[in-house]
């Protein structure tokens, strides 16, 4: 079943607008498609099971930050790969940088949220989030590290969704 993208996206925009509040750690800014969105659109079945997990990983996070110590304003992207089979991959691209450790668990809870069920393929996206009262990133688009690295390391350019399986197989 196809998802209609009009729908997908004045969804997204509807569901973003209502994120956050003062008193949480955690602000979402938007919602970034990082593959065309006809690939979108086959792969993923539904417009509600796309939004219950952004939500999902929107609470995890939001709970995971609200059990640490305040830290400094961070802004930028929580990337987001789901493959058939419900498997799940975070990356994040955040300024200032998280410490390791506390990325590393982050990580881990918001991959610890069921994915939605996809077709044919990965799908890829980012939720544009400010952190401790971080504004929005002026950054267009994720770059996190990691996709820097495999795409030198193939030396071509390389669509998102085979770079993200590139990086998962590693």
């Amino acid at each position: 079943m196809n998802i209609n993208m009009r729908a997908l996206v004045l969804f997204l925009a509807m569901m973003t607008s209502h994120l956050g509040h003062a008193a949480e750690p955690l602000q979402t800014f938007g919602i970034s498609l990082l593959q065309p969105q006809e690939v979108f659109q086959s792969r993923v079945q539904s417009v509600e099971a796309l939004a219950t997990y952004i939500k999902s990983v929107q609470r995890v996070t939001n709970d995971f930050l609200s059990a640490q110590p305040h830290g400094q304003p961070t802004n930028g992207f929580i990337v987001l790969a789901v493959r058939p089979g419900q498997q799940s991959r975070v990356w994040l691209d955040l300024k200032p940088e998280f410490p390791a450790q506390a990325a590393a668990q982050l990580k881990t809870a918001i991959g610890r949220s069921q994915p939605l069920i996809v077709n044919h393929g990965p799908v890829v996206f980012a939720i544009s989030v400010g952190i401790w009262g971080g504004s929005a990133s002026t950054a267009k688009m994720p770059a996190p590290s990691e996709f820097a690295v495999a795409a030198k390391a193939t030396g071509r350019p390389l669509e998102v969704g085979d770079l993200v399986e590139r990086i998962w197989n590693d």
